[in-house]
């Protein structure tokens, strides 16, 4: 080989590697995901204070929908491990706007076992214990708040106050008590309030009702008989309200709750409501609710209630990628910078709520998993 011919092979390979560099250097970087996206929406609408992070209701500060975002920052994984610090931070330092300052057994003030037990997910979602917060003790508290006679024997209910519990928020309830049963320190036996409030959310579910499709569904309000299930619209009248609807939300929360719970008695009422839950899955994935509150007697597709959807079938080891396709569909047809999710529809202006629910979707989880239970 002569000099020239080493010195044109010299140049050919150093041509080669600087054009490999290059292009190394020049490659797009993978786009986000559906799911960050949204994420990352739901991140810029945190409010940033001293004590850390808050999600806004109606414009206001919200310790119950923070909880929800530090949940969705949970489901998000480690990228967002900042803001979910923030959050949990916030709704820990303001806990006494939502579940007041003394033990159930206590007070003297209104105290919503629905947020107790969320409260008490809050906690868990963090690795945290639910019977150390503070001075509060909420797993002593849901065991206070739960009815032990009567018809109502299992319900966990509010406290001096209309009872608002309802079919999530007993739902709620049983997995915090059951998370705290498997990872709580000294592993506390809470068999009995399980099973008990298991046996009391079974006897909500739909069973006798006409038409025969509605059996496995379960309504929002608690404590009616299970063969009077609708499903005509809550609220057909700005006067009137529909106590015996049937809803996806409900029935979502209620299937993972029921799994969560274990047994076959429960495990037989969970495959009930997800059979339900897939005959009124849409064709394209979605979920429909009454979610228009202009609009109230007319059904629209809705991120929250395929949320639920979607969250029951993870947590019954179904297909969910139908529900969870068309999750995605929504966020990439939203604007740049509006990546969030609609409260009813599947356009329009991003929700904070409809996003951190959405997002359980569009990561594939459920409730039960976001607390460290399989």
């Amino acid at each position: 080989m002569t000099d020239i011919q080493y010195t044109a092979k010299r140049l050919t390979l150093a041509v080669a590697v600087i054009a490999a560099a290059a292009a190394s250097f020049m490659a797009p970087v993978a786009s986000a995901t559906p799911a960050s996206e949204a994420t990352e929406w739901l991140s810029s609408q945190l409010k940033s204070t001293s004590e850390g992070s808050y999600c806004e209701l109606f414009g206001e500060a919200s310790v119950g929908e923070t909880i929800e975002c530090q949940l969705a920052f949970k489901a998000a994984g480690s990228s967002f491990e900042t803001q979910r610090k923030a959050t949990y931070e916030w709704a820990i330092a303001n806990k006494a706007k939502y579940i007041g300052t003394a033990s159930c057994e206590t007070t003297k003030e209104a105290l919503s076992a629905g947020a107790v037990a969320k409260l008490a997910l809050a906690v868990e979602a963090q690795g945290g214990n639910p019977r150390s917060v503070g001075s509060r003790n909420l797993i002593e508290d849901l065991a206070c708040l739960q009815v032990k006679s009567g018809s109502e024997t299992g319900r966990f209910s509010d406290k001096n106050q209309e009872n608002f519990s309802n079919v999530t928020t007993q739902s709620l309830a049983l997995i915090a008590l059951k998370a705290c049963e498997g990872n709580c320190s000294g592993k506390p036996s809470l068999k009995a309030s399980i099973e008990s409030g298991a046996t009391y959310l079974r006897g909500q579910q739909c069973a006798g009702s006409k038409p025969a499709s509605l059996n496995g569904a379960f309504r929002s309000t608690m404590g009616l008989a299970a063969n009077t299930c609708n499903a005509e619209p809550p609220f057909p009248t700005e006067e009137t309200e529909n106590a015996n609807a049937v809803e996806v939300d409900s029935t979502g929360a209620a299937v993972q709750a029921l799994l969560a719970s274990g047994g076959s008695e429960n495990e037989a009422a969970a495959e009930a409501a997800v059979k339900w839950l897939k005959k009124n899955e849409e064709t394209a994935g979605f979920w429909q609710s009454y979610c228009s509150a202009s609009e109230p007697t007319k059904l629209f597709a809705s991120v929250n209630s395929t949320a639920l959807g979607v969250m029951a079938e993870v947590e019954d080891g179904a297909s969910f990628s139908k529900g969870q396709k068309w999750l995605k569909g929504i966020v990439e047809g939203q604007p740049k910078g509006e990546r969030g999710l609609p409260a009813c529809g599947a356009s329009g202006a991003p929700e904070v709520l409809a996003t951190a629910q959405g997002i359980f979707g569009l990561f594939g989880t459920s409730y039960p998993r976001l607390v460290g239970l399989p």
